[in-house]
């Protein structure tokens, strides 16, 4: 097949082969808002730890951040932790209320849309807020307004990134050998 060079990306000698595939989906879906939203030293929630949020707890921490990862699974504290998490919340109604408003970035990609109002509380004042989980569309989330007008809080979502970005994702990964999770068959 011929195509044009310009449809292509150079991938980094040092990234193994059989987990590029990966960053191309997860990794810059999380790379990107990674990016855009957060600076060295924020405080950066991760909210879900499978597919997508194993990459932001890896690339979050890579970027500088304090990394604090949600998960709804008390078995998962030393894998995420390894991941590169400073902290491990299993999240309920009541920890949510605890971790409210201290998260400059929040990365949601939890695909519920059930207590939708817990998770964007976690974000703090002036913070972002970034959907990245596709909840069901029989079934929207309910955001009050009140609390991004009072908050200043910026929401916004975010599939997949730019071809910049793209590049970029892929030599960050290579430089702090961050690779997405594999099972291979």
């Amino acid at each position: 097949m011929q195509q044009p060079a310009d449809w292509f990306f150079k991938i980094p000698s040092n990234l193994p082969e059989n987990k590029v595939p990966p960053l191309f989906c997860a990794g810059i879906t999380l790379y990107a808002p990674i990016a855009r939203h957060a600076k060295p030293g924020d405080e950066v929630a991760v909210l879900g730890i499978g597919g997508l949020g194993h990459m932001g707890v890896q690339y979050a921490k890579a970027w500088g951040c304090k990394v604090t990862a949600f998960t709804s699974s008390k078995d998962k504290e030393e894998f995420i932790k390894k991941l590169g998490a400073d902290r491990v919340v299993v999240g309920n109604a009541e920890t949510y209320q605890q971790e409210a408003g201290k998260f400059d970035v929040v990365l949601n990609t939890l695909p519920s849309s059930e207590n939708f109002s817990q998770y964007l509380g976690l974000t703090a004042p002036l913070g972002t807020f970034v959907q990245l989980g596709a909840p069901a569309f029989d079934k929207p989330a309910e955001i009050n307004p009140a609390s991004l007008i009072f908050g200043h809080v910026k929401f916004t979502g975010s599939g997949v990134g730019s071809r910049k970005e793209t590049v970029e994702m892929l030599e960050f990964s290579a430089k702090h050998n961050i690779v997405p999770l594999c099972e291979e068959f």
